[in-house]
């Protein structure tokens, strides 16, 4: 009869096993594809699993249902260690120290750069190119264009993690560089196919040209939004209505440029707001009219929405 008598901190200790145990059958399927891709040689789909699986446990972290109370606080700790971990054994295993100390002092570099300008600075005019028109009515490309050109050369939208395991086209990390910067992207993910990623490079390549071949100093284009998971995308219209449900962002062939943020390297150097919009306009002009793209002028986001083709 003892064996029945449980005492209260037997029954805590009993419900936090049971709770670990909810969790690793949750999240087996994750766990055995994240490994099968560490221990194979399908690396490249590594990446943006370990992206989806901390966005997947954070997710179940901050979901009170999933938790007994009262000891979901401790259930989340438990939660957020294994996320660490999770994330240290990647490094481990097929990560670059290098490659993460060079991407750590690149990071610190723009902190730098993009010190706020002063009262005092002296903005500079550039001339434009552009056709004398708004731009709205010149970037009209509208969404059933982008869908059918991201449907075309793009992955399957990711609605899981296995999904993202199964991709069977070419997907490639974007990071910060010499041509263009990632934003705080807190709802989507550096993720775009190879066509698309190269053209985002070379846009950002022909704008910090273009502004230092017109007497300007060295500036880079802002990249806002990339890959929408239909989890980021739900989690997007909930802050935005006007948000679509369905996005071409969903196949990693599709991003978005600010035209109201540059990053300034030389802050003592100002270049007007409007310029720098219209010499952005007059590259992306030129580059969806040799058939690479598609852009739309986004008016109440504030950036260029761009899909290769």
């Amino acid at each position: 009869m003892h064996f029945f008598n449980f005492t209260p901190s037997r029954c805590i200790f009993g419900k936090r096993v049971m709770q670990f145990c909810v969790i690793s059958l949750k999240y087996l399927p994750l766990l055995r594809d994240f490994d099968h891709a560490i221990t194979t040689k399908k690396r490249q789909s590594l990446p943006l699993l370990l992206y989806l699986c901390i966005e997947h446990l954070l997710h179940a972290a901050h979901n009170n249902d999933f938790f007994y109370s009262p000891h979901k606080h401790s259930m989340k700790r438990l939660i957020y260690i294994f996320i660490a971990s999770l994330a240290c054994s990647t490094m481990s295993c097929g990560g670059n120290a290098d490659d993460a100390a060079i991407a750590t002092d690149s990071m610190a570099q723009m902190a730098d750069a993009t010190t706020a300008f002063t009262a005092d600075s002296v903005v500079h005019r550039l001339p434009t190119y552009i056709v004398p028109r708004p731009l709205r009515t010149i970037f009209t490309d509208v969404n059933d264009l982008h869908l059918a050109a991201a449907q075309a050369i793009g992955i399957k939208p990711i609605s899981s993690l296995r999904d993202a395991y199964r991709l069977r086209v070419p997907i490639q990390r974007i990071e910060s560089c010499n041509d263009y910067t990632l934003d705080n992207l807190s709802h989507s993910l550096p993720f775009l196919v190879p066509r698309a990623a190269s053209l985002l490079s070379d846009i950002g390549r022909r704008f910090a040209d273009t502004i230092r071949a017109r007497g300007g100093h060295e500036y880079r284009i802002k990249v806002t939004s990339v890959l929408r998971t239909d989890r980021s995308v739900a989690k997007l219209r909930r802050r935005n209505l006007n948000a679509s449900e369905v996005s071409a962002h969903s196949y990693a062939t599709t991003f978005d440029i600010s035209y109201s943020k540059f990053i300034a390297l030389d802050p003592g150097f100002v270049v007007d707001q409007g310029d720098l919009k219209n010499i952005l306009a007059e590259i992306l002009y030129d580059e969806r009219e040799k058939g690479r793209c598609y852009v739309k002028f986004e008016v109440k986001q504030g950036c260029f929405h761009i899909t290769a083709r």
